[in-house]
């Protein structure tokens, strides 16, 4: 499911219309259509999304701040590059590098999943789509 319009009406009927979050001004990024990649209005915020390049059984999402992104020097800024691609860890998944450790632990908490029974906290969503 790497193709972005397929994925975003995945994740808008199983997370955003449930929660009454709105999808506007969407837009697929061309030069990274490979990777399910654009952009769209929720809510009045600006939201960039991707899909992930090994997508497992199970559902999740991250919401990263901006302010979040930046402090980690993944955002460029007038002093920092930046990064090109990052790598994420669900919560299902158990990295064994230290790096890789750490990342999943400042990450995580940006992290929303779904249970089996297709269920996902609300308030935890709406609170980190709200920052």
């Amino acid at each position: 499911m790497k193709k972005f319009d397929e994925a975003l009406a995945y994740v808008d009927k199983l997370w955003y219309v449930p929660n009454r979050l709105i999808v506007e001004s969407v837009r697929e990024e061309a030069q990274n259509s490979e990777y399910g990649a654009g952009g769209f209005r929720l809510n009045s915020r600006s939201v960039r999304f991707r899909v992930a390049k090994i997508t497992p059984a199970k559902s999740g999402q991250f919401v990263f701040p901006k302010e979040v992104l930046l402090r980690q020097n993944i955002l460029r800024t007038a002093s920092a590059k930046g990064k090109m691609a990052i790598r994420v860890y669900p919560e299902w998944e158990n990295p064994t590098s230290r790096q890789a450790v750490q990342t999943q632990k400042w990450q995580l908490e940006y992290f929303v999943g779904m249970d089996a029974a297709g269920n996902s906290p609300r308030s935890r969503l709406l609170e980190l789509y709200a920052n």
